[in-house]
């Protein structure tokens, strides 16, 4: 086949799941001359990008090493394949422009995931990759020398070739019992917790998380379920269910200090209402609770 649009149902390549690795592989395939048609079980490509990063999508880090992930020997297998300076080349080659904030963090020029997925469907769209959202891949069959891709509606497609970049475990049923595959587990991600205050729901704040003798600080997304952010996926690495989460906000002093520090500020303030005593130190609704919670009597 010649590179174009795919036709009918035929083409050379089936990409099922259009987020971030999705695109990628996408115009990878079609740059090197495959007809692509990605298949997106929701209504738009690369929504989850858009709300990576609290809306900034951080898309990369200017400092990766193998030697910083769990499975070191794996990704240094990878990098050997795809050096971390090749992956940032290939984004710039769509069109992103980034800049390094604090610890290498690689954040858009535009500060705003949309613009992230703008240029990847940009550039995929040049290339030739033609998009089927609201199509949700649910059966493969081999055939000779092919992959017949079922859809939950609409026709099925044919193709020499099928990338799964669904981002978590596979669809029960998706991939034939005799191909060989790993139950995925999760590495990175957010943290639930059992006594999450439902009224700090996309909150966010500077401070640090410790979980045991590791601490990890940074911006902090605080959800009804528990805490999301960077300082939380950093911490999920060595987080297990039933470890207890603690959460400083006052990350600039050592804990030493700070029990010291606030009866100063108290004494200073005080006679004074809880929102005197948090205003310029702590957001209101974190405030609040924390001095509901504590010792201190105003």
């Amino acid at each position: 086949m010649t590179k174009g649009h795919a036709t009918s149902n035929r083409c050379d390549v089936v990409v099922i799941g259009a987020g971030a690795s999705g695109l990628a592989c996408a115009i990878a395939a079609a740059r090197a001359d495959r007809q692509v048609v990605v298949l997106e079980a929701g209504r738009e490509p690369g929504r989850t990008i858009r709300v990576t990063g609290d809306g900034r999508c951080n898309i990369a880090n200017a400092r990766t090493d193998a030697s910083v992930y769990r499975n070191a020997a794996f990704v240094a297998r990878a990098f050997e394949a795809c050096p971390p300076g090749q992956s940032l080349d290939f984004l710039r080659s769509t069109g992103i422009v980034m800049r390094e904030e604090g610890q290498g963090r690689l954040y858009p020029q535009a500060n705003k995931a949309a613009s992230v997925v703008d240029a990847l469907l940009w550039a995929a769209r040049r290339a030739g990759v033609r998009f089927l959202c609201d199509h949700r891949a649910v059966r493969l069959t081999p055939q000779q020398n092919a992959w017949r891709v079922e859809c939950a509606h609409g026709p099925a497609l044919v193709a020499r070739a099928v990338a799964i970049c669904v981002g978590g475990g596979l669809p029960s049923g998706l991939v034939p019992s005799r191909v060989p595959t790993v139950p995925a587990s999760p590495v990175l991600g957010p943290l639930a917790c059992a006594k999450a205050p439902r009224q700090w729901d996309k909150l966010r704040a500077k401070c640090a998380l410790s979980c045991g003798s590791f601490r990890e600080e940074g911006e902090v997304t605080f959800r009804a379920y528990g805490v999301s952010g960077i300082a939380a996926f950093n911490l999920s690495r060595i987080a297990r269910p039933g470890d207890e989460l603690a959460i400083d906000f006052l990350p600039s002093l050592a804990p030493a200090d700070t029990a010291a520090f606030l009866a100063a500020r108290l004494e200073a303030l005080a006679p004074c209402t809880w929102e005197e005593f948090c205003c310029g130190m702590l957001l209101p609704l974190i405030g609040r609770e924390l001095v509901a919670r504590s010792l201190i009597h105003l």
